[in-house]
């Protein structure tokens, strides 16, 4: 729902080019039950403006720090023009009227924040408390330090009446309060776990993949199709496609497939699966030495290689042939190379190779070898990224991207 009014001409934040606006407001409505509010950018795609609503419907909403009642809150500030994250300085009003006011970043709190007021300050890395903070409560104040959003160091506290002065020194570690200082710094970078699914989980370090330009690492890619596979074998009971993954597929050939050997290591699950071929299609994704990823199908006795970057795939083909060649399979097992879109840089083979296999489940009725894997690159892999990063936030319905 849009309002029209009449365009004007404003200046950017960064003072070095001229936008025009709609004066009117934009209202966008998340899979998650998030309202957006924002003016319409009618020309380039600059970072949207301080005058940014966000209405937080969502429970569990992500970016908002965890220590912070957002039930219903709203957010003010500066949002990412991609990921429409809290981006730069803003603020945060909950319905019991605290207001949250600090930088984000990544739309997680970032740096020095406020709440209410000066008298209560903390430092935030990823939404959690981390650095020094500072509380003032009548005639006390207390001054210390979090780690991971854990009280953490020493702990000052001062206290001022009548003319008297009484200094107070506590020490935690990890939230915990002991005699003696901790040994180890409270200034350290921050770890924290963002997500979790089953035995995956992902830190700020590894979702910091998702961001342009970067390699994506093989757990973001097992922990997304891990969703995927649990959604399909929802949606088609009758069609099961079973799916080695990265860490899987490790454990078999080794972390160096080029210099392993042909003694491989197949778990007892897969020996049986493979046996009783119970599966309209077997995917293994695969993490070639640790520097490039690709995708095998083996179906109807074929495996099929769907390589973002054509090199070594006769190579590759051999040694994974050799999982079925170990199950003393009646056939011979045929190895073909299909064509697919290659990448033009050197850091998006992960999200290619999960691209092919959305394709491989998508197309379920479909032979392997009759899919269309054509895909209008680069745009449709880079909004495959920003999907990624949508349904780790969850804030997006749909796990298998919609393109128009």
């Amino acid at each position: 729902m849009q309002q029209n009014q009449d365009d004007q001409e404003i200046e950017s934040p960064n003072q070095s080019a001229i936008f025009k606006v709609k004066i009117g407001q934009s209202l966008i409505l998340r899979p998650g039950g998030n309202i957006f509010i924002l003016p319409t950018i009618m020309e380039n795609q600059l970072p949207l403006g301080y005058q940014c609503l966000l209405y937080i419907n969502q429970i569990g909403y992500m970016p908002i720090p965890q220590d912070f009642l957002y039930d219903r809150s709203v957010y003010r500030g500066g949002l990412d023009r991609d990921t429409f994250l809290p981006n730069g300085r803003g603020e945060i009003q909950s319905k019991t009227s605290t207001k949250f006011i600090g930088q984000f970043k990544e739309g997680f709190a970032d740096g020095r924040c406020n709440i209410d007021n000066d008298d209560i300050m903390f430092h935030y890395s990823w939404g959690w408390k981390h650095g020094p903070f500072e509380e003032k409560v009548q005639n006390c104040k207390t001054t210390g330090f979090f780690k991971n959003n854990l009280m953490h160091g020493e702990v000052k506290s001062i206290t001022e009446q009548d003319s008297v002065t009484d200094t107070k020194i506590m020490y935690y570690y990890n939230n915990v309060r002991v005699e003696y200082p901790p040994q180890d710094y409270p200034k350290q970078q921050t770890t924290r776990y963002l997500f979790m699914h089953k035995e995956f989980s992902i830190n700020n370090y590894l979702f910091l993949g998702l961001r342009e330009c970067n390699w994506i690492n093989q757990l973001l890619i097992d922990y997304y199709l891990e969703l995927i596979q649990d959604y399909f074998r929802v949606m088609n009971p009758d069609n099961q496609i079973f799916l080695i993954n990265t860490i899987t597929s490790q454990d078999i050939f080794s972390s160096v497939i080029s210099c392993s050997s042909s003694d491989i290591s197949i778990p007892k699950k897969i020996q049986e699966l493979i046996l009783k071929n119970a599966f309209n299609r077997l995917i293994i994704i695969l993490n070639v030495d640790r520097s490039h990823f690709v995708t095998l199908v083996f179906q109807n006795n074929t495996l099929y290689m769907l390589n973002s970057m054509n090199y070594c795939d006769e190579m590759i083909l051999e040694k994974v042939s050799f999982l079925f060649l170990h199950l003393h399979l009646e056939k011979q097992i045929e190895r073909r190379i299909l064509t697919v879109p290659q990448q033009e840089n050197g850091h998006d083979c992960g999200l290619y190779s999960i691209f092919n296999v959305l394709l491989q489940y998508i197309n379920v009725n479909t032979p392997v070898d009759q899919i269309d894997y054509n895909i209008e690159t680069p745009e449709r892999i880079a909004y495959l990224r920003q999907h990624l990063r949508n349904v780790l936030l969850n804030d997006y319905s749909h796990l298998i991207p919609i393109y128009n």
